[in-house]
């Protein structure tokens, strides 16, 4: 007889782990369900009837239809993501068309820069040579040593008082 009493135990607790396997695999259908629901916005007693079942708390329903609505909001961002990667290629590539010809512009113009500034600076030379050859005539001129004066040569002593004139103003000043 005490035989057959186990043999009952184990009956009934293979009975209770069967009955508990059944009860947790219709919470885990019922949970299921209840996201499915919430997904596709059940009316709100429907809602509750499968959180009960789903054996959930208030609390935690509510707060897996909140993660739940802001999954579908993230859904609805992430159904954009390729017209926006199309956008954003679109955009790259004008961006560098754009950003190449502005390059060869400031190139072009860099170079354009560059030339105009040789040439001043071929100019600048020119014209303080010419400074100085005449500041030397000057002084040929002063010491009498320039037996021809030539046109321009006469100028040079007055475009020098001239000079002298101005520097005295701006000592003035």
């Amino acid at each position: 007889m005490t035989m057959t009493m186990f043999a009952e135990v184990g009956t009934l607790q293979a009975e209770q782990n069967a009955l508990n396997a059944l009860q947790e695999k219709n919470r885990k259908a019922a949970y299921g369900e209840f996201v499915k629901g919430a997904w596709s916005n059940r009316p709100a007693a429907e809602m509750l009837t499968l959180a009960t079942e789903a054996g959930l708390e208030t609390a935690k329903a509510d707060a897996l239809m909140e993660r739940i609505r802001e999954g579908k909001a993230k859904v609805a961002l992430a159904d954009q993501l390729p017209r926006l990667k199309k956008e954003e290629a679109d955009a790259k590539a004008q961006f560098e068309k754009i950003c190449e010809r502005n390059n060869k512009e400031i190139s072009r113009l860099e170079k354009e820069n560059q030339l105009a500034g040789y040439k001043h600076d071929d100019a600048f030379k020119a014209m303080c040579e010419a400074h100085q050859t005449a500041n030397d005539l000057l002084l040929l001129h002063d010491d009498g040593l320039l037996p021809t004066p030539h046109k321009e040569v006469n100028r040079l002593p007055d475009g020098r008082a001239a000079e002298q004139k101005k520097a005295a103003l701006y000592d003035v000043l």
